[in-house]
């Protein structure tokens, strides 16, 4: 267990914001079955953590066009 708990520590904080923006990602490309809350819900927590980096989420966003324009909106509403 011991060997896990430091495994865990050791993530650095790009593996762990690059995980959240991937979920926000996500979020947004399956507002159509879980609902369009929890995308827009998802961005606005995200943008009040220290060190979230929106510039780097659209980057990120425009792998994935159904995603992208909706995620781009959010932001443009909630800056």
């Amino acid at each position: 267990m011991a060997i896990l708990n430091r495994a865990s520590a050791a993530l650095d904080a790009a593996c762990l914001s690059a995980s959240a923006e991937r979920s926000i990602i996500d979020a947004f490309r399956m507002r159509e079955t879980e609902g369009y809350e929890a995308g827009n819900e998802a961005l606005r927590r995200w943008l009040q953590r220290p060190g979230s980096q929106p510039g780097h989420l659209i980057t990120m966003a425009a792998e994935f066009p159904k995603a992208h324009a909706a995620i781009r909106r959010g932001l443009e509403i909630l800056l």
